[in-house]
Protein backbone atom coordinates (compact mmCIF):
# COMPACT_ATOMS: atom_id res chain seq x y z
CA UNK A 1 0.00 0.00 0.00
CA UNK A 2 1.15 3.25 -0.87
CA UNK A 3 1.90 6.47 1.74
CA UNK A 4 -1.65 7.78 2.60
CA UNK A 5 -0.22 11.36 1.58
CA UNK A 6 2.34 12.83 -0.71
CA UNK A 7 6.05 12.17 0.27
CA UNK A 8 7.37 14.88 -0.80
CA UNK A 9 5.22 16.63 2.15
CA UNK A 10 5.53 13.74 4.76
CA UNK A 11 8.00 15.54 6.48
CA UNK A 12 7.09 19.00 6.09
CA UNK A 13 5.71 20.98 9.20
CA UNK A 14 2.47 22.90 9.24
CA UNK A 15 3.74 25.53 11.48
CA UNK A 16 7.17 26.54 8.47
CA UNK A 17 7.21 29.49 7.19
CA UNK A 18 4.82 28.48 4.26
CA UNK A 19 2.18 27.58 7.03
CA UNK A 20 2.05 32.08 7.83
CA UNK A 21 0.75 32.27 4.18
CA UNK A 22 -1.28 29.08 3.55
CA UNK A 23 -4.01 26.84 4.92
CA UNK A 24 -3.71 25.30 8.06
CA UNK A 25 -7.03 23.72 7.80
CA UNK A 26 -5.41 21.93 4.67
CA UNK A 27 -3.02 20.78 6.29
CA UNK A 28 -5.29 19.70 8.93
CA UNK A 29 -7.72 17.23 7.07
CA UNK A 30 -5.45 15.87 3.88
CA UNK A 31 -1.66 15.73 5.18
CA UNK A 32 -1.98 13.84 8.60
CA UNK A 33 1.37 11.55 8.80
CA UNK A 34 1.25 9.75 11.62
CA UNK A 35 1.21 6.41 10.42
CA UNK A 36 3.54 3.37 10.55
CA UNK A 37 3.95 0.20 8.50
CA UNK A 38 2.78 -3.11 9.93
CA UNK A 39 4.42 -6.70 9.54
CA UNK A 40 2.27 -6.77 6.11
CA UNK A 41 3.69 -3.52 4.74
CA UNK A 42 0.09 -2.11 5.73
CA UNK A 43 -0.16 1.87 6.65
CA UNK A 44 -1.53 2.50 9.78
CA UNK A 45 -2.21 4.76 12.40
CA UNK A 46 0.96 5.10 14.78
CA UNK A 47 0.33 2.82 18.07
CA UNK A 48 0.51 5.47 21.54
CA UNK A 49 1.63 4.72 24.81
CA UNK A 50 2.57 6.31 27.95
CA UNK A 51 6.29 7.34 26.92
CA UNK A 52 5.47 7.72 23.20
CA UNK A 53 2.08 9.35 21.67
CA UNK A 54 2.54 10.23 18.09
CA UNK A 55 -0.91 11.63 17.54
CA UNK A 56 -0.51 14.08 19.98
CA UNK A 57 2.98 14.81 18.81
CA UNK A 58 1.70 15.83 15.41
CA UNK A 59 -1.60 18.03 17.04
CA UNK A 60 1.12 19.75 18.63
CA UNK A 61 2.47 21.34 15.56
CA UNK A 62 -0.57 23.02 15.01
CA UNK A 63 -0.61 26.34 17.09
CA UNK A 64 -1.76 29.35 15.06
CA UNK A 65 -3.78 29.71 11.77
CA UNK A 66 -4.70 32.42 9.21
CA UNK A 67 -3.13 35.52 8.03
CA UNK A 68 -3.57 38.56 9.30
CA UNK A 69 -3.74 40.55 5.69
CA UNK A 70 -6.63 38.02 4.96
CA UNK A 71 -8.63 38.25 7.71
CA UNK A 72 -8.56 41.90 8.13
CA UNK A 73 -9.71 42.24 4.40
CA UNK A 74 -12.47 39.72 4.81
CA UNK A 75 -13.78 41.39 8.24
CA UNK A 76 -13.91 44.76 6.40
CA UNK A 77 -15.83 43.14 3.39
CA UNK A 78 -18.33 41.99 5.71
CA UNK A 79 -18.69 44.74 7.62
CA UNK A 80 -18.96 46.65 4.38
CA UNK A 81 -21.94 44.72 3.56
CA UNK A 82 -23.64 44.74 7.08
CA UNK A 83 -23.72 48.55 6.07
CA UNK A 84 -24.79 47.89 3.00
CA UNK A 85 -27.96 45.89 4.56
CA UNK A 86 -28.38 47.78 7.82
CA UNK A 87 -26.94 45.28 9.67
CA UNK A 88 -25.54 45.37 13.05
CA UNK A 89 -21.58 43.96 13.82
CA UNK A 90 -19.92 43.03 17.26
CA UNK A 91 -16.73 42.06 18.29
CA UNK A 92 -16.23 38.73 20.69
CA UNK A 93 -13.13 37.37 22.27
CA UNK A 94 -13.17 33.54 23.76
CA UNK A 95 -12.90 33.59 27.62
CA UNK A 96 -11.50 30.16 26.96
CA UNK A 97 -11.04 26.91 24.71
CA UNK A 98 -13.25 26.97 21.89
CA UNK A 99 -13.75 24.14 19.38
CA UNK A 100 -16.32 23.07 16.36
CA UNK A 101 -16.58 20.60 13.98
CA UNK A 102 -15.79 17.90 16.34
CA UNK A 103 -18.10 15.16 14.98
CA UNK A 104 -16.25 15.69 11.02
CA UNK A 105 -14.38 12.71 10.26
CA UNK A 106 -10.46 12.80 10.68
CA UNK A 107 -7.94 9.75 11.75
CA UNK A 108 -7.72 11.17 15.19
CA UNK A 109 -11.26 10.38 15.35
CA UNK A 110 -12.08 14.54 16.43
CA UNK A 111 -12.75 17.38 13.66
CA UNK A 112 -12.65 20.49 13.59
CA UNK A 113 -14.63 22.97 11.48
CA UNK A 114 -12.44 24.88 8.92
CA UNK A 115 -13.56 27.93 6.84
CA UNK A 116 -13.14 26.63 3.56
CA UNK A 117 -10.94 29.56 1.90
CA UNK A 118 -9.57 31.61 5.26
CA UNK A 119 -7.94 28.11 6.87
CA UNK A 120 -9.00 29.14 10.58
CA UNK A 121 -11.57 27.80 12.70
CA UNK A 122 -15.32 29.48 12.81
CA UNK A 123 -18.66 29.46 13.39
CA UNK A 124 -21.28 29.19 10.47
CA UNK A 125 -24.38 31.34 9.76
CA UNK A 126 -26.82 28.42 10.98
CA UNK A 127 -24.63 28.34 14.11
CA UNK A 128 -24.64 31.34 14.99
CA UNK A 129 -28.26 31.59 14.38
CA UNK A 130 -28.86 28.62 16.23
CA UNK A 131 -27.11 29.92 18.91
CA UNK A 132 -29.35 32.53 19.07
CA UNK A 133 -32.58 30.73 18.79
CA UNK A 134 -31.73 28.95 21.65
CA UNK A 135 -31.49 31.81 23.88
CA UNK A 136 -34.89 32.74 22.61
CA UNK A 137 -36.72 29.92 22.75
CA UNK A 138 -35.27 28.22 26.09
CA UNK A 139 -33.97 31.51 28.39
CA UNK A 140 -35.32 34.62 27.05
CA UNK A 141 -39.36 34.73 28.31
CA UNK A 142 -41.34 33.21 31.01
CA UNK A 143 -44.16 31.01 31.31
CA UNK A 144 -46.70 33.34 30.25
CA UNK A 145 -44.91 34.55 27.43
CA UNK A 146 -45.60 31.46 25.19
CA UNK A 147 -47.47 33.76 22.61
CA UNK A 148 -45.26 36.77 22.71
CA UNK A 149 -42.24 34.27 22.47
CA UNK A 150 -43.94 32.17 19.16
CA UNK A 151 -44.13 35.39 17.60
CA UNK A 152 -40.82 36.30 18.26
CA UNK A 153 -39.37 33.26 17.10
CA UNK A 154 -41.63 32.91 14.17
CA UNK A 155 -40.44 37.00 13.27
CA UNK A 156 -36.81 36.51 13.58
CA UNK A 157 -36.03 33.16 12.59
CA UNK A 158 -38.92 31.93 10.17
CA UNK A 159 -40.44 28.90 12.39
CA UNK A 160 -42.14 28.96 15.76
CA UNK A 161 -40.88 25.80 16.96
CA UNK A 162 -37.53 24.09 16.25
CA UNK A 163 -39.62 20.84 16.04
CA UNK A 164 -41.80 20.30 12.83
CA UNK A 165 -44.48 18.31 14.73
CA UNK A 166 -45.40 21.25 17.33
CA UNK A 167 -45.15 24.00 14.63
CA UNK A 168 -48.61 26.13 14.39
CA UNK A 169 -47.37 28.22 11.46
CA UNK A 170 -45.79 27.33 8.09
CA UNK A 171 -41.74 27.54 7.71
CA UNK A 172 -41.12 31.10 5.88
CA UNK A 173 -37.93 33.14 5.78
CA UNK A 174 -36.63 34.90 8.77
CA UNK A 175 -36.49 38.73 9.01
CA UNK A 176 -32.57 38.42 9.87
CA UNK A 177 -29.59 37.16 7.78
CA UNK A 178 -26.85 35.59 10.08
CA UNK A 179 -23.43 35.67 8.76
CA UNK A 180 -20.12 33.41 9.61
CA UNK A 181 -18.77 34.10 12.66
CA UNK A 182 -14.82 34.86 11.18
CA UNK A 183 -11.81 35.32 13.12
CA UNK A 184 -10.49 38.83 12.75
CA UNK A 185 -6.99 38.18 13.62
CA UNK A 186 -4.93 34.74 13.52
CA UNK A 187 -5.72 32.03 16.00
CA UNK A 188 -4.13 30.24 18.84
CA UNK A 189 -4.35 26.44 18.91
CA UNK A 190 -3.40 24.19 21.31
CA UNK A 191 -4.32 20.31 22.52
CA UNK A 192 -6.64 19.04 24.79
CA UNK A 193 -7.47 15.59 26.08
CA UNK A 194 -10.51 14.16 27.25
CA UNK A 195 -10.26 10.54 28.67
CA UNK A 196 -13.59 8.06 27.91
CA UNK A 197 -13.85 5.36 30.21
CA UNK A 198 -16.59 3.36 29.35
CA UNK A 199 -16.45 3.80 25.38
CA UNK A 200 -17.97 0.26 24.87
CA UNK A 201 -21.10 1.42 26.45
CA UNK A 202 -21.34 4.16 24.76
CA UNK A 203 -20.91 2.27 21.35
CA UNK A 204 -22.69 -0.75 22.33
CA UNK A 205 -24.74 -0.79 25.34
CA UNK A 206 -28.48 -0.88 24.31
CA UNK A 207 -27.14 -4.63 22.63
CA UNK A 208 -26.13 -6.37 25.85
CA UNK A 209 -27.65 -9.98 25.97
CA UNK A 210 -25.79 -11.04 28.75
CA UNK A 211 -23.64 -8.41 31.69
CA UNK A 212 -21.60 -12.19 32.54
CA UNK A 213 -20.63 -12.48 28.88
CA UNK A 214 -19.78 -8.75 28.05
CA UNK A 215 -18.49 -6.98 30.95
CA UNK A 216 -16.64 -4.49 28.29
CA UNK A 217 -20.59 -3.08 27.36
CA UNK A 218 -20.92 -2.67 31.08
CA UNK A 219 -20.64 0.78 32.83
CA UNK A 220 -17.97 0.23 35.00
CA UNK A 221 -15.08 1.93 37.21
CA UNK A 222 -12.60 -0.91 36.85
CA UNK A 223 -12.85 0.47 32.90
CA UNK A 224 -9.33 2.07 31.81
CA UNK A 225 -9.30 5.03 30.46
CA UNK A 226 -8.87 5.81 26.99
CA UNK A 227 -6.82 8.95 26.55
CA UNK A 228 -7.78 11.02 23.32
CA UNK A 229 -5.62 14.25 22.44
CA UNK A 230 -7.77 16.82 20.30
CA UNK A 231 -7.08 20.12 18.49
CA UNK A 232 -9.04 23.31 20.00
CA UNK A 233 -8.68 26.88 19.88
CA UNK A 234 -6.68 28.52 22.56
CA UNK A 235 -8.02 32.36 21.87
CA UNK A 236 -9.41 34.02 19.18
CA UNK A 237 -11.34 36.87 18.42
CA UNK A 238 -14.46 36.84 16.36
CA UNK A 239 -16.70 39.60 14.51
CA UNK A 240 -20.87 38.63 14.54
CA UNK A 241 -22.90 39.73 11.92
CA UNK A 242 -26.69 40.44 11.71
CA UNK A 243 -28.10 42.17 9.18
CA UNK A 244 -31.47 42.90 7.83
CA UNK A 245 -33.27 41.00 4.94
CA UNK A 246 -33.60 42.92 1.96
CA UNK A 247 -37.24 42.45 1.40
CA UNK A 248 -38.04 43.45 5.70
CA UNK A 249 -38.70 46.72 6.76
CA UNK A 250 -35.69 48.52 7.70
CA UNK A 251 -37.15 50.79 10.26
CA UNK A 252 -38.90 48.61 12.09
CA UNK A 253 -36.94 46.25 12.43
CA UNK A 254 -33.91 48.45 13.73
CA UNK A 255 -34.97 47.85 17.16
CA UNK A 256 -35.25 44.17 17.18
CA UNK A 257 -31.90 43.99 15.54
CA UNK A 258 -30.15 45.40 18.60
CA UNK A 259 -32.24 43.29 20.49
CA UNK A 260 -30.80 40.02 17.94
CA UNK A 261 -27.09 40.95 18.98
CA UNK A 262 -28.12 41.34 22.92
CA UNK A 263 -29.90 37.68 22.70
CA UNK A 264 -26.79 36.37 21.07
CA UNK A 265 -24.38 38.04 23.36
CA UNK A 266 -26.12 36.45 26.43
CA UNK A 267 -26.17 33.20 24.54
CA UNK A 268 -22.00 33.44 23.83
CA UNK A 269 -21.49 34.76 27.51
CA UNK A 270 -23.42 32.11 29.12
CA UNK A 271 -24.45 29.07 26.71
CA UNK A 272 -21.09 29.15 24.82
CA UNK A 273 -20.78 28.46 21.02
CA UNK A 274 -19.40 25.19 19.61
CA UNK A 275 -18.90 22.21 20.91
CA UNK A 276 -17.84 20.55 24.73
CA UNK A 277 -20.14 23.56 26.65
CA UNK A 278 -21.06 21.72 29.27
CA UNK A 279 -17.62 22.24 30.13
CA UNK A 280 -17.26 25.38 29.99
CA UNK A 281 -15.83 25.61 26.09
CA UNK A 282 -17.22 28.53 23.68
CA UNK A 283 -18.28 31.33 26.13
CA UNK A 284 -17.29 34.67 24.91
CA UNK A 285 -17.42 38.10 26.02
CA UNK A 286 -17.57 41.31 24.00
CA UNK A 287 -14.68 43.13 23.01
Amino acid sequence: MSLPIYREVFELHPNSDRNGIGHTGLWFERFFSAYTVDDNGDWQLAKSDRDNDPLRAWLKTFTRAGNDGALQRTALDQLDLCDALCGTASIFKTTWRFVTGMGYPHPIENGLAWHPTLGVPYLTGAAVKGLGRTWMEDWAFEESQDEEKRQRLLSWFGSDHKEPKYREENVRVGKFIFFDALPVKPVSLVTDIMTPHMGKWYEQGGNINNIADEPEKVPADWHDPRPITFLVVKEAVFLFTIAVRPNADVEDSAEELSEVMEALQNALEWLGAGAKTAVGYGQMEMD
